[in-house]
């Protein structure tokens, strides 16, 4: 990883306030807004384990700095966000099941919605199959009644 996202890991990781941890992640976010090839590199170290907690509230944090970007017009909120799917989306084939749900789960938290695609799988073999027919019978069914004589 890289040295500057080490350090801003460890500042994330290391005790303080909540207030003085909310400040900190909010200007780590946007420093990574900034300069997308640390977000990148960020969600490439997925890859080879799952994020430290330090690790996920900063993916979160530029996550959500690029959201609040790109809902008030700003074109670069837009393009972190997309240059983030498409690192996820190379990415795809060598997460296990429980990183892409990591993943998954720093764009929910980050309040991103269907509107901003999460990367779903694109292999065949991990998609689940859609139903053919429904659980249920096409034709009405037929109720009895159960009169009770009191």
């Amino acid at each position: 990883m890289d040295a500057f996202l080490s350090k801003m890991v460890r500042a994330v990781e290391a005790p303080k306030l909540p207030l003085q941890q909310s400040e900190l992640l909010r200007q780590f976010g946007k420093d990574l807004l900034a300069r997308p090839d640390l977000c990148a590199a960020l969600i490439q170290e997925a890859a080879s384990g799952p994020l430290s907690d330090g690790q996920m509230a900063m993916l979160v944090a530029a996550l959500d700095e690029a959201r609040m970007a790109d809902e008030s017009g700003q074109r670069k909120g837009r393009t972190l966000l997309d240059d983030m799917r498409d690192v996820v989306a190379l990415l795809d084939a060598d997460l296990t099941s429980q990183t892409a749900l990591s993943l998954s789960s720093a764009w929910t938290r980050a309040g991103l919605t269907r509107h901003h695609r999460w990367p779903m799988r694109s292999s065949p073999k991990t998609r689940m199959p859609l139903p053919t027919s429904t659980a249920f019978p096409t034709s009405p069914m037929r109720c009895s009644t159960v009169s009770s004589k009191a």
